[in-house]
């Protein structure tokens, strides 16, 4: 039963939201229908009466045009700007490259000594995971 009324109450939201919008006319039964729903269910008679007050309030605000120019530059800059991931990336790599030479340059040690170090550390690290666990847990059994 509570599965019918919450497809009702998603079916009233729809229809609402539809009745709302400009030039989407709704037939009488179907407005019927909806002020029906919105009498029984309290639900809805909040969500529509809060949705209400919303558009009277924005419909009430000030409007103003904005210059063509201005909106041409604010669309070239958000076009401008790279993906997230793009500058992720970059960002990522300059912080890599910059420890990689920070510690080539600063503790003496040459790359070939810094890529060794790096596969013992990566070798050890897949030990652990493929045996997993650590000592402790083998002997209480856990």
């Amino acid at each position: 039963m509570a599965k019918s009324r919450d497809i009702e109450c998603r079916d009233f939201r729809e229809r609402f939201e539809g009745r709302l919008s400009p030039g989407n006319e709704l037939s009488e039964g179907e407005i019927r229908v909806i002020e029906a729903h919105r009498e029984e269910c309290i639900t809805c008679q909040q969500w529509a009466s809060a949705t209400e007050d919303l558009i009277a309030k924005v419909s009430s605000m000030p409007q103003f045009d904005v210059p063509e120019a201005v909106t041409q530059r604010i669309m070239q800059s958000v076009n401008a700007q790279p993906a997230y991931g793009d500058h992720l990336a970059r960002v990522l790599f300059f912080v890599v490259g910059a420890l990689v030479a920070f510690l080539v340059f600063e503790s003496g040690e040459s790359l070939a000594g810094l890529l060794s170090w790096a596969i013992g550390l990566g070798l050890m690290g897949s030990l652990k995971f493929l045996f997993g666990g650590t000592q402790e847990a083998r002997v209480t059994g856990q």
